[in-house]
């Protein structure tokens, strides 16, 4: 009698695991668990991004995505209030339905709202073409990221996992009006779409690196140039992307350096490093601006840290990458220095595991958009000195700054942004 049950264990252990088996199958097949997660970063009036990602399949309807079987990606760009955006999509070829939405949150978040945006009616296989969306950003928004879903009907084109595109946002809009090349059309968005700070929901989404898409290539339906490396309307900073190298910006180095520390100004920006011997670089910009009346000040900056030694914040305030801003403020006050705003920006982990007062760590090898309002600080600025990109630490680490903004908001803007007139125009 022993020896037969013995014989039926192993029937027994393969029929659980069959079943076992099956209900996983099953549950990875159910719709509610293709919902994606991941969000690709796109920055504002960056190199316009030549898309391969694959799509997401089965977007969820009770989230308001448009086609039962489609598929789509999220972009996730950051913003800010009382601002105007133009947003650009290219396609070689268009054989699929297509719908654009602006999400005002993570949009799988409660309460998450949407605006699908205008696409014009189109023929079969269409292509190559451009269309171009202004919109505007209402100065109420608690929140300063917005989604974009791009959703095709499926099946994609012969059975492929992507649809390729050009993405391209700009800080101006307004600008494309009169592009009447064909194959271009040029539509509006909300005037002033509010914007809501919330916890993503259900988990972080998986943010994809830019660096996995391909190059954008030179035959690509054109962006107008006009739409690319244009001062930002409102920017106290000169030469805020470097393109003409370090002109406006004073290098130093500490005195106490115990090897140089390096700075070039490449393709992908400004760079940063140290290669031998504790160190700390400075690069400066004067600025001399009073901004009593500014509703906000937005500080923003596109980060990257490729390479660290020292953990955290190394001693206290040694990063690869940091800013700090000078100023007076409403008082009188002098903060400079040491009693200087600092923001500085780490991958390794703090050795007590606790985020550092002034810190933030980023991950490793990838942008990161930072953006905060001066005009929180208690007291807030009343007059702009100077801003300081600095980076030191023990060797080896490197870092880099590919854009740097220091952005006047008046209440001009923020009626602009609720609908008037001037719609389309920066202050």
């Amino acid at each position: 009698m022993a020896t037969e049950k013995r014989m039926w264990l192993p029937l027994l252990a393969a029929l659980v695991l069959v079943i076992w088996v099956g209900l996983v199958q099953a549950e990875s097949r159910r719709p509610q668990g293709t919902a994606s997660k991941r969000a690709i970063e796109l920055a504002v009036n960056a190199t316009p991004l030549m898309a391969r990602f694959p799509f997401d399949v089965t977007s969820p309807l009770d989230r308001g995505f448009h086609f039962s079987n489609g598929r789509h990606l999220l972009y996730a760009v950051p913003v800010q209030p009382g601002q105007f955006y133009s947003l650009a999509l290219t396609f070689p070829v268009l054989s699929q339905e297509v719908a654009v939405t602006l999400y005002d949150r993570w949009p799988w978040a409660p309460g998450a709202r949407q605006a699908r945006l205008p696409f014009p009616v189109l023929g079969s296989n269409q292509g190559p073409l451009e269309c171009f969306w202004d919109f505007g950003i209402s100065p109420h928004s608690s929140g300063s990221i917005i989604y974009i879903a791009l959703e095709a009907s499926s099946p994609l084109d012969r059975g492929a996992t992507y649809l390729p595109h050009t993405v391209f946002i700009s800080s101006s809009a307004g600008r494309t009006r009169g592009h009447g090349q064909q194959g271009v059309h040029v539509m509006e968005g909300p005037r002033s779409f509010q914007v809501v700070a919330s916890q993503y929901g259900g988990g972080s989404p998986m943010a994809v690196a830019a660096m996995e898409s391909s190059p954008a290539s030179p035959a690509t339906h054109a962006i107008p140039p006009e739409l690319l490396n244009r001062p930002l309307p409102g920017d106290l900073l000169r030469n805020s992307r470097f393109q003409q190298g370090l002109l406006h910006w004073e290098p130093s180095q500490d005195p106490d350096n115990k090897a140089p520390v390096l700075a070039a100004v490449t393709d992908e920006g400004l760079r940063l490093w140290s290669q031998e011997g504790r160190g700390r670089i400075r690069m400066t910009q004067q600025i001399g601006a009073d901004v009593r009346d500014a509703k906000a000040l937005f500080l923003r900056a596109q980060v990257k840290i490729s390479q660290q030694t020292s953990v955290g914040l190394g001693s206290g305030r040694e990063a690869p990458v940091a800013i700090a801003v000078c100023y007076q403020d409403t008082e009188g006050a002098s903060h400079c220095g040491q009693d200087a705003f600092w923001q500085g920006f780490f991958i390794l982990d703090p050795p007590d595991g606790k985020p550092p007062l002034h810190g933030r760590q980023v991950s490793p090898g990838l942008w990161y958009q930072y953006i905060t309002d001066l005009t929180t600080l208690d007291p807030p600025p009343a007059m702009i000195k100077s801003i300081t990109l600095e980076g030191a630490g023990w060797p080896e680490w490197t870092g880099w700054v590919q854009e740097v903004h220091l952005l006047k908001r008046s209440s001009t803007t923020a009626e602009a942004a609720e609908g008037g007139e001037a719609f389309g125009r920066s202050q």
